[in-house]
């Protein structure tokens, strides 16, 4: 077993150095990523700004200023999905907190503290299957 990169422990960050093989393996949208990203937002630089936030948000457990993610990984995914060229530098600040709780929805993460809202007619078993829990 390959010991644990260290910059994602404790406190997660973005690998160092980041080579191919982490932007293949952490980074690479998946096809049903992209078309779910489509559907949510319409316009390019929102749809490269969710993309990014969907695939570094389970890495760091956090939602990175869009500032705070490499160019690198942003080039990255911006080819694969078809958005080659464009930057985070125009995605709006009101639009990336609709896609933080868009991302949470998503991926069935609530909110710490969050009511769950959870059916008197679901059996205390099912009650207790909820995701994970996010902080940020």
């Amino acid at each position: 077993m390959a010991d644990p990169n260290p910059s994602l422990l404790a406190y997660p960050e973005f690998p160092e150095p980041i080579t191919a093989a982490i932007l293949n393996q952490l980074f690479t949208p998946r096809p049903e990523e992209i078309r779910w990203v489509w559907r949510i937002s319409s316009s390019s630089e929102a749809r490269l700004g969710l993309l990014c936030l969907l695939k570094t948000f389970p890495i760091l457990g956090r939602f990175p200023a869009p500032e705070d993610i490499p160019g690198l990984i942003v080039e990255y995914i911006a080819g694969r999905a078809g958005l080659a060229g464009l930057t985070l530098a125009m995605y709006p600040k009101r639009t990336r907190a609709r896609h933080r709780s868009e991302i949470r929805r998503h991926l069935g993460i609530h909110r710490w503290g969050a009511p769950l809202n959870l059916s008197p007619s679901r059996s205390l078993s099912a009650s207790w299957r909820v995701g994970p829990i996010c902080l940020t």
